[in-house]
């Protein structure tokens, strides 16, 4: 056995001699892959090949060979058919290690001696190699070299005749093309997909799909999860299923008996029920006018409030939740209470008449006289009506529709409220007149309110009044006569002293000049100052004017001489009388 260590050729160089070889034996790589791909196993077939058409002998091999090994890598040997082949240490060093890593190696051979390997011309199998293809090369050889190693080892052929006799003829390498490692679709176990060689894809715990597949054509299974609905029930499905379901995922590999799916809470209902609802979001709640308290919510923890009377300004009532008459401006009178139990009363408050000013009233009064109700306690000081205006007749002759207050302030005659003055009639100047104004803080008083009324003298021209008489009449229905105060200036003298109402309404009035010291005047003068209550009942028309009777109102001179004084009276419409 210790001829081995030297190689076959030591240990047939000290057998018999045999008969002189007849034919060279030629020995050749071969291999059936010539075109391989990174991570594949490469065969590479020893032959030998006789080179004289027949058969010949062979009792042994050195076989001499290089690779590189930035390439493949030396798997070790597969034996042929015949004999025993393989790497031994050799005295040249040629094989480093068993087997070879280095790129050149030494392959012994030996037939059996009482078969020997019969070469033909074909070529007989010899051993085969094999080699780990681990980087890709256009071309790598794998080749028979005539020697190697220090002491020098040789390639040779031992004829089976003839011990020691070298029969080698001509030796050939192969060629091999390794290509890089196909990559393909991978599918992950979380429905992804990566391209990478088949290594890679095993590594990540990946399916690969096959060579050359690409991710964009693969559909990866998907893996399941749990899907929360609306209605709060759950499913193990995959994400593009939930999404399509309008359910929310709750991540791959979820499960639904450890998911937390939110339920549909509770509604209360504008009668004070609580109900739960089918839905997560409580559409069908807030579409029934209800309440609705959240997601995750039951009845047991939640306090309905309860419908009660809630009370408007006009004294209507109806039977709502708390929040709901806020919002419709009432007055929440408390849960259950009833409207029967609440006797709600209409609230006074500002109320903006049509033809401007303001009266206090109630909802159902300011609807009477066609105002618009500002609200219960609200205050016409505070309001902001628009004033009341109307004709205002003018000393100098025109009429002008102002406020009442201006027009005094134009020393004008003021025709009431909404009068207009396309259809006033205005006396021209120099018509003397008797006249009854309402002063405008007393306009629409209302009812119970105190209103004052002034009687002037004006437009006298050159008449030089030294004393008046007047004769009122008023509707004791409309209105309460409470006093009345003449002038001091210039007709410091009253007649008729004090004024007072008869039941009738009428009123007498008569004042002049001291005879002693008094001075006649044609000025516009105010005469005397009457006060009276605004009653409650309906009035039209003209409520305070000048009765017929004989003397007729007038104003004198000194002389005596008197001009009948036309005679204005004062309107409903400044009083706006409710009714």
């Amino acid at each position: 056995m210790n001829g081995w260590r030297v190689g076959a050729g030591f240990l047939l160089t000290v057998g018999g001699l045999g008969s002189a070889a007849t034919a060279d034996v030629n020995l050749e790589f071969r291999t059936e892959t010539p075109i391989v791909a990174v991570g594949d196993v490469v065969g590479i077939q020893l032959y030998a090949v006789s080179d004289d058409g027949g058969k010949q002998g062979v009792s042994a091999i050195d076989a001499i060979f290089t690779w590189d090994p930035a390439v493949l890598d030396l798997l070790g040997v597969v034996e042929g058919p015949v004999g025993s082949a393989g790497f031994l240490e050799d005295p040249g060093g040629v094989n480093e290690t068993i087997p070879p890593a280095d790129g050149d190696g030494l392959l012994i051979y030996f037939a059996p001696l009482s078969t020997p390997l019969q070469a033909t011309p074909e070529g007989t199998l010899v051993a085969t190699l094999e080699f780990f293809a681990h980087s890709d090369a256009k071309l790598t050889t794998i080749d028979l070299i005539p020697e190697a190693g220090d002491p020098v080892m040789s390639t040779r052929v031992f004829d089976d005749k003839a011990a020691g006799t070298n029969i080698l003829g001509t030796i050939a390498g192969t060629e091999v093309v390794v290509l890089p490692e196909p990559i393909g679709g991978c599918c992950l176990i979380d429905g992804s997909c990566l391209e990478g060689t088949v290594d890679e894809c095993v590594a990540a715990d990946g399916v690969y799909q096959g060579d050359l597949t690409a991710c964009g054509g693969i559909a990866c299974p998907q893996p399941p999860g749990s899907c929360c609905f609306d209605d709060g029930a759950c499913d193990d499905v995959t994400e593009e299923d939930c999404d399509a379901a309008g359910g929310v995922f709750g991540g791959d590999f979820s499960e639904c008996v450890t998911a937390s799916c939110p339920q549909p809470g509770v509604c209360c209902l504008p009668d004070g029920v609580c109900e739960v609802v089918a839905t997560l979001g409580g559409a069908e709640c807030l579409a029934a006018a209800g309440t609705y308290q959240g997601d995750d919510t039951t009845c047991d923890a939640v306090s309905c409030p309860q419908p009660g009377a809630c009370c408007f300004d006009d004294a209507t009532c109806i039977e709502v939740r708390p929040a709901d008459c806020v919002v419709r401006g009432g007055d929440f009178q408390g849960e259950t209470v009833t409207c029967v139990a609440a006797a709600c009363v209409e609230i006074e408050g500002a109320c903006c008449l049509d033809t401007g000013g303001c009266i206090g009233a109630t909802p159902s009064l300011c609807l009477a006289v066609a105002g618009d109700y500002q609200g219960g306690e609200t205050t016409c000081a505070t309001t902001g009506c628009p004033p009341a205006t109307g004709a205002c007749c003018l000393p100098a002759g025109g009429c002008v529709e102002v406020p009442a207050s201006l027009c005094a302030d134009l020393l004008g005659a003021f025709l009431g409220i909404d009068e207009a003055c396309g259809t006033a009639e205005c006396p021209p100047p120099g018509d003397a007149r008797l006249e009854i104004d309402v002063r405008p803080e007393s306009l629409c008083a209302g009812p119970g309110g105190v209103f004052v009324v002034e009687l002037f003298m004006r437009d006298l021209g050159d008449f030089e009044a030294a004393g008046y008489q007047a004769f009122l009449v008023f509707d004791p229905a409309v209105m309460t006569f409470l006093s009345a105060a003449y002038a001091s200036e210039p007709f410091s003298v009253p007649i008729i002293d004090p004024i007072t109402a008869t039941e009738a309404g009428t009123i007498k009035i008569a004042a002049g000049i001291n005879p002693f010291d008094g001075e006649p005047t044609s000025d516009d003068t105010l005469l005397v100052t009457l006060l009276f209550i605004a009653g409650g009942v309906p009035c039209d028309g003209e409520i305070l004017s000048f009765f017929e009777t004989e003397p007729p109102s007038r104003i004198t001179d000194l002389d005596g001489e008197a001009i009948t004084a036309t005679a204005v009276a004062f309107d409903c419409q400044d009083l706006y009388c409710p009714i």
